[in-house]
């Protein structure tokens, strides 16, 4: 089987979880896993095998911000509540 090599700044997306739209490459760990920030997943670790490369998005107004040393902290999103209207 024909291995993709990924580097840091790669974009990539996972072929299993669409969803998730691209992700970029932040930091190639021991072990062989791979530290991704995607999109709308946020950050994963992962193995490569679970990757594919994507086309570059160099353009990407979220992606080119978070490089390896981003430290990503995870938000409880925020519940609205609607009022009821006043009878």
């Amino acid at each position: 089987m024909n291995e993709q090599r990924f580097q840091e700044g790669s974009f990539v997306t996972n072929p299993r979880m669409p969803a998730w739209g691209t992700g970029k490459v932040l930091e190639l760990r021991d072990g062989g896993n791979v530290r991704v920030y995607f999109e709308t997943a946020g950050e994963r670790i992962m193995p490569p095998g679970n990757m594919s490369l994507a086309s570059s998005r160099g353009d990407h107004p979220l992606l080119n911000d978070i490089s390896s040393t981003t430290k990503v902290t995870k938000v409880k999103p925020s519940v609205a509540r609607l009022k009821k209207p006043a009878k």
